[in-house]
């Protein structure tokens, strides 16, 4: 989660007020094309063809229109900025929706997991299933030593007796490591 957190996060907060920008921007020819093309009323095997051509005409004119406009009211520097801005918008602000439409699902999945009671209660059982095989199955040998040689007994708790001779260190019993 902390990962999801971390790479989500700053995309969200540094993605979304240009990408808002970009949407005020670019909405209308966005929306104009799909309009554009109904009224055509193409065959059904070249409408997206037809649809392609539309926003190939379409999107540039808009991108002049603007790039006019702004020049008429605020003037050629603040054109020279717009135009070339409103340009790297467009695809910036369809790159980060796409991410939001993905990012939002799966924060949606993981909301409904996690407020599951079925799901709760399945982890539950599983949980206690493996805490009874963990029991069973007993310290792994190294673990065994370990708590041993610390006085701690197999369930965890304090022993009374010394460790075993078993187990001490292979230097401890006086083996020599082969070279």
């Amino acid at each position: 989660m902390i990962r999801f957190l971390t790479r989500n996060l700053p995309i969200a907060l540094l993605g979304l007020p240009p990408a808002l920008a970009g949407t005020l921007l670019w909405w209308l020819p966005y929306r104009a094309v799909p309009l554009i093309t109904r009224t055509v009323d193409p065959e059904p095997s070249v409408f997206a063809t037809v649809q392609i051509l539309a926003g190939a005409v379409f999107f540039p004119l808009w991108l002049v229109a603007l790039t006019a406009l702004t020049w008429e009211l605020a003037g050629g520097r603040m054109a020279a900025v717009v135009g070339p801005l409103a340009l790297l918008l467009g695809p910036l602000t369809i790159l980060f929706w796409d991410w939001w439409s993905v990012t939002a699902a799966d924060v949606g999945a993981f909301l409904r997991r996690c407020f599951s009671s079925e799901l709760h209660r399945a982890l539950v059982a599983d949980r206690e299933a493996l805490r009874v095989s963990l029991r069973e199955l007993g310290p792994l040998p190294r673990e065994a030593s370990a708590a041993r040689q610390a006085g701690l007994g197999h369930a965890g708790e304090l022993e009374d007796q010394a460790p075993s001779k078993d187990s001490l260190p292979r230097e401890r019993k006086g083996l020599s490591r082969p070279d």
